[in-house]
């Protein structure tokens, strides 16, 4: 039974021919040999090939396919380590340079061939990409001048001699550059999934990143206790008293900081993940009795990273983190179903953890929470009031916008008497992307990391060895969505270009591997091996 003209070896990812050619016109030597997915007439079967010349060859080419993955995951990770850096990448110029980067390394990472372990682009992955590009060809028709007077934003009237530019937006410059960062970040989340998809390389990457944000947290704790005079050297700091670290404000700071408690609590709860045939005594015992000095890293990175976002004494990035990291382990613990007894155990550490962090260096925090009423009062130029001002605007340009990055010029001139100081932002992102780019662009926007969150959700509930990615993007996309409903640290380069990054590893790693799948099918299939006919040096199960 000739079957060998229809092979197609999956396992090297070469054409139906190349099989039967390479097993005519190799010389065949004996050495070690490898067994190889190949699929007979849609039939999967096992080939155990003898390594020759020409079979060693493909080997080699994954392999250096896997040395250029492992450059640019390497290269990924010095970009994430230096964007904190330059005030949180908000200086315009460091936040260019860092989108062009991204932009240039989401071309390199999709040119590269692809391992066969997970494919990278899947459907939710695709869609949402759908959605993200068609926001962003909106924003590219906001800036066309001389749209048309039905278009055209009508603030260009009152330019003199009708010398305005008359597009859909009123500030164009400041949206040319709002763009060139926002495909920066969709370029890094790209270029993030087309290598997170090798396992190693994702567990590269997360470690790193755990790492990046512990050591900017021990440098904002230096910084605090000596009391430095500038923020990372660039100017002066803005918030006496409170750790920053590098970011000008201290609610950005807090923010990336929670990131990092994502991060390492995503990590202790694989750590800890119960086994289901122990009790939790003998858990316990087993626990620390193989404690081991990776897991006591975690633990005080997870102190250090926490003490100082408490001490940046700010409220939304507390309040965030308070929601977003209960509701973490609420879905992996759904995830993992374990004896109600660890249920009691995980909760009272929780309680214990929050309360002994925020008295130990909670104080300004709590003084803090008791003004909160302040930003609600409608006498003053709080954020109740600013997004009212908001609201209205949206309200003149519900479909169109104003235009992307005119927040500020359409804000300011909707200002009264209790606005002394000028609202850049709008301390709200949805409101924001509203008033920019319209209520249809911005369901779109939203919509598509929607998506994503739901993959990344089923992701946790699918994956047992790899759940730690999917959890981690999920508590990422809590932490900063919930966040942003009262400020605007997802705003912030360095901030936006972490949780592209945590999102694109939950992403890339949602789904088992192909390895997986095909194990699957195997110990499920009730067909009796067999052996077919085949040339020399080649046995063929199926």
């Amino acid at each position: 039974m000739q079957r060998r003209q229809k092979a197609t070896c999956v396992a090297w990812d070469v054409p139906p021919f190349s099989l039967a050619w390479m097993i005519r016109t190799s010389r065949l030597r004996t050495s070690a040999q490898s067994d190889t997915e190949v699929a007979f007439y849609g039939c999967r079967v096992r080939v155990l090939v003898v390594h020759s010349r020409l079979g060693n060859q493909p080997a080699r080419v994954s392999m250096s396919v896997w040395h250029l993955r492992l450059a640019l995951t390497v290269w990924l990770i010095l970009l994430l380590a230096a964007a904190p850096w330059p005030l949180g990448s908000a200086i315009p110029l460091a936040a260019i340079i860092f989108a062009l980067l991204s932009t240039v390394t989401a071309a390199a990472a999709v040119l590269l061939p692809r391992l066969p372990q997970r494919r990278p682009f899947t459907a939710p992955v695709m869609v949402a990409g759908l959605m993200v590009a068609g926001v962003i060809g909106w924003m590219m028709v906001q800036l066309l001048p001389a749209i048309g007077p039905g278009w055209a934003h009508p603030g260009w009237t009152y330019a003199p001699d009708g010398t305005g530019i008359g597009s859909i937006s009123i500030a164009p410059d400041s949206g040319v550059f709002q763009l060139v960062r926002f495909i920066g970040y969709v370029s890094l989340f790209v270029a993030v999934v087309a290598v997170a998809t090798e396992r190693k390389l994702a567990e590269l990457l997360y470690n790193s990143m755990m790492v990046i944000i512990t050591l900017y947290a021990i440098y904002g704790l230096i910084a605090w206790g000596l009391d430095f005079e500038t923020v990372a050297g660039f100017g002066p700091v803005a918030y006496v008293g409170d750790v920053t670290s590098t970011f000008v404000n201290r609610n950005s700071w807090a923010t990336f900081a929670n990131l990092g408690l994502v991060l390492i609590l995503a990590r202790l709860s694989q750590d800890f993940e119960e086994d289901r045939g122990s009790t939790l005594k003998s858990r316990l015992i087993e626990l620390f009795q193989t404690i081991k000095p990776m897991m006591l890293f975690k633990l005080a990175a997870f102190f250090i990273v926490a003490t100082s976002s408490i001490l940046s004494h700010s409220r939304g990035g507390f309040l965030s983190a308070a929601v977003a990291l209960p509701l973490m382990l609420i879905i992996v613990l759904a995830a993992v179903r374990p004896r109600a007894s660890l249920i009691a155990v995980s909760v009272l550490v929780v309680a214990i953890a929050g309360v002994w962090i925020v008295a130990a260096s909670g104080e300004g925090l709590l003084v803090r929470l008791q003004q909160l009423d302040m930003q609600f009062d409608e006498s003053s130029a709080g954020r109740l009031v600013a997004w009212a001002i908001s609201m209205e605007l949206i309200a003149d340009r519900p479909w169109l916008g104003h235009g992307l990055g005119s927040f500020q010029a359409v804000f300011q001139s909707r200002t009264d008497e209790r606005f002394t100081l000028i609202y850049d932002l709008a301390h709200n992102t949805y409101i924001e992307h509203m008033l920019e780019i319209g209520i249809p662009a911005t369901i779109m926007l939203y919509g598509a990391v929607v998506i994503l969150f739901g993959m990344c959700v089923r992701g946790v509930f699918r994956r047992k060895r790899d759940r730690v990615f999917p959890l981690a993007a999920v508590g990422a996309t809590l932490l900063v969505g919930l966040h942003a409903l009262v400020d605007f640290s997802i705003q912030m380069p360095a901030i936006a270009m972490y949780y592209c990054a945590i999102l694109a590893m939950g992403c890339a790693q949602a789904n088992p591997s192909e390895r997986i799948k095909v194990s699957k099918q195997r110990r499920s299939s009730s067909v009796r091996p067999i052996v077919a006919e085949a040339p020399e040096g080649i046995v063929v199960e199926a």
